[in-house]
């Protein structure tokens, strides 16, 4: 049962960890200001910061949104999959909310389990997606911008 929560949130913060390597508004100078500044929040969260997991979501969403050509569609694949990550949790009654709860073994009332053992395949699956997406960002962002992202 611990698996898959586990593994969502290991999934999803990697995710975040990884994002910081992307966005912009269409000009270079946005998008380095904008990778700059996600760079520095996403670095700065752990493994214990599963609480914030709807914040690191939101701000994914708005850079899938305004990336670069360039990198347009390795955003569309991470923004695909947080948004199937997103749905599945809301399927099986969680928020990112819920996530720090769930780190500590607290289960929410009302969660469906089997909607939530759902996920393990699809997050590997994810893993793999976003991890070849999340590479080409960061060529990207350091042919660019000049700014190293790791995406180990």
């Amino acid at each position: 049962m611990r698996k898959p929560l586990t593994a969502l949130a290991s999934l999803a913060l990697a995710a975040g960890l990884l994002s910081g390597c992307g966005g912009g508004s269409g000009s270079s100078s946005a998008y380095c200001d904008d990778l700059k500044a996600d760079k520095a929040q996403f670095s700065s969260m752990t493994g214990a910061d599963a609480g914030k997991l709807g914040d690191a979501f939101a701000a994914l969403h708005k850079l899938a949104k305004e990336a670069p050509d360039a990198v347009a569609d390795e955003w569309k694949t991470i923004d695909d999959a947080i948004t199937a990550i997103e749905d599945a949790m809301n399927k099986a009654g969680l928020s990112a909310d819920d996530l720090a709860g769930l780190q500590s073994g607290q289960l929410p009332k009302n969660v469906d389990m089997s909607a939530l053992q759902e996920l393990g395949p699809k997050l590997q699956t994810f893993g793999t997606q976003m991890a070849q997406a999340s590479e080409a960002i960061a060529k990207d962002a350091k042919d660019n911008c000049g700014i190293t992202i790791s995406t180990s």
